[in-house]
């Protein structure tokens, strides 16, 4: 078993990454509607310039925090 992994990873090193193609059956990429209309929406979000975005994620949960309503 050694023998197998020390030249996979002398593959790996003499060509500089994986030393076969990865990739997925096309026909097991198929998503949920819910799954497409989600992306959808996020991409939708990242785009829009009046959506609030946060690049401190304490900031992010302090506020999401205030938000809620008390039980």
């Amino acid at each position: 078993m050694s023998d197998a992994v020390n030249m996979f990873l002398r593959q790996v090193i003499l060509q500089n990454g994986i030393p076969f193609e990865v990739k997925y059956p096309e026909d097991t990429l198929e998503f949920k509607p819910e799954v497409i209309e989600a992306m959808e929406e996020a991409k939708r979000v990242s785009r829009d310039p009046d959506v609030k975005g946060y690049t401190d994620v304490k900031q992010m949960f302090k506020e999401i925090l205030e938000d809620e309503p008390e039980s």
